[in-house]
């Protein structure tokens, strides 16, 4: 599991595909989506590579700081599944 911040994930995917962002954290390109969205990170339009491709200027949009911090934490990579304690059996 990789930790990053709100900002250096922000960076990531602005100057990176999400694929090439996904290979890198080793997690589906998908995942990283819904950890932008769900952490209130923009992520670039479809047609924003095929613009930085044909030297077009293309805008990249700021991380908005409403809610969530720009330091903050986001995990990324595998989840651990819960360990739950077991109670221990009671003999009467």
């Amino acid at each position: 599991m990789t930790t990053l911040t709100r900002m250096a994930l922000h960076d990531l995917v602005w100057t990176k595909r999400i694929e090439d962002v996904a290979e890198d954290l080793g997690t589906p390109a998908g995942t990283i989506t819904a950890i932008c969205r769900k952490n209130h990170i923009p992520i670039p339009p479809p047609r924003y590579w095929r613009m930085v491709a044909n030297g077009s200027p293309a805008k990249r949009r700021a991380l908005p700081t409403s809610g969530f911090r720009r330091d903050q934490l986001v995990q990324v990579g595998s989840r651990m599944k819960p360990v739950f304690n077991k109670k221990p059996a009671v003999d009467f």
